[in-house]
Order: structure tokens, then C-alpha cells, then sequence
């Protein structure tokens, strides 16, 4: 889904499978957390999981809560990798 959070990038959500539970969490994050180590390459520029955001270019490369999902239950069942054009 192209542009769909409002960038001008593309988006993609990736379901996290294995249903609920720390098992789910713990892919979801590995999910996340290799986006972000090979962001330079793949030119992505935002991953989000579990109502948490990382941006590529903050100097403190730091995951930060989203507006408005602050709770671990919004977007846990997906990552969403957005890259630049």
C-alpha cells in the first residue's frame, strides 16, 4: 500500500504469525529489528511494531512510542516498514 501513513514512500505490513503470546512478540521484534539493521541498504526509512516507531536519521536511533498507540496491543500483530522512492 503506497503512501498509506501519509509519506511518500511505500508501505508494507508484514503479519507477525504465531498468533498471541511472548513467542509472537519476540519474531515480531526480530521482524523490526532487522528492517532497522539493514535500513541503509533497503532505503527504509520508518519501522514501526507494537505502538513503537523508529525513523531513520534521529541521531539517538532510538525506537519511540507513536502517537496514539501507546499500549503494546495496537500493531502488535504486524510490522510496518515504510522506504523511501
Amino acid at each position: 500500500e503506497a503512501g498509506s501513513d501519509g509519506s511518500d514512500g511505500r508501505t508494507v505490513t508484514l503479519p507477525v504469525a504465531g498468533g498471541e503470546g511472548a513467542d509472537a512478540g519476540a519474531r515480531g521484534w526480530q521482524l523490526a529489528h532487522w528492517a532497522v539493521a539493514n535500513a541503509s541498504a533497503l532505503h527504509i526509512k520508518h519501522v514501526s511494531y507494537a505502538g513503537r516507531e523508529w525513523t531513520a536519521g534521529n541521531t539517538d536511533s532510538q525506537w519511540r512510542t507513536t502517537d496514539g498507540k501507546g499500549s503494546a496491543g495496537d500493531g502488535a500483530g504486524a510490522v510496518r516498514i515504510t522506504t523511501t522512492r
